[in-house]
């Protein structure tokens, strides 16, 4: 198979597949250059489409400690209306934790969605030092 393949049988977008996950952990390399391969741990190929891949190395750039909104991966991938597209990428998300989504929430500063569950994803960033026991999140550590 092909680093890019046509997805023929949904008629979809092309997408990427990638393999070997455990040879090359950085994801930040593979968004620069797909010929470095990751698969989910041994487990097969995955295949993801090229705004998942755009998505992912934008939010994979997000320190820890730190929050951002669908918005501003939206921004950052040169699509600022794909917010909702934003969301339903990271909704599917193989690559967690290397692609921390549970670092994105809404641009209201409330806590947003979570595949795993808003419970998880308030331990998660609470461990990270950022509070969102309140109707909004914010960093302990900045105030």
């Amino acid at each position: 198979m092909t680093e890019k393949n046509l997805d023929i049988a949904n008629h979809t977008s092309p997408k990427i597949v990638l393999s070997n996950f455990g040879q090359n952990p950085d994801i930040s390399n593979c968004m620069i250059n797909p010929k470095f391969s990751l698969t989910n741990f041994g487990q097969g190929k995955i295949m993801v489409t090229e705004f998942q891949m755009k998505v992912y190395s934008a939010v994979s750039k997000i320190p820890k400690g730190e929050v951002r909104s669908y918005k501003w991966v939206a921004k950052q991938i040169g699509n600022p209306k794909a917010c909702r597209a934003v969301g339903n990428a990271l909704n599917k998300n193989p690559y967690a934790p290397l692609v921390p989504c549970h670092r994105i929430i809404k641009s209201d500063g409330s806590i947003g969605g979570f595949a795993k569950g808003i419970t998880l994803k308030k331990r998660l960033l609470k461990k990270e030092g950022v509070d969102c026991s309140r109707k909004h999140c914010y960093n302990l550590t900045r105030g």
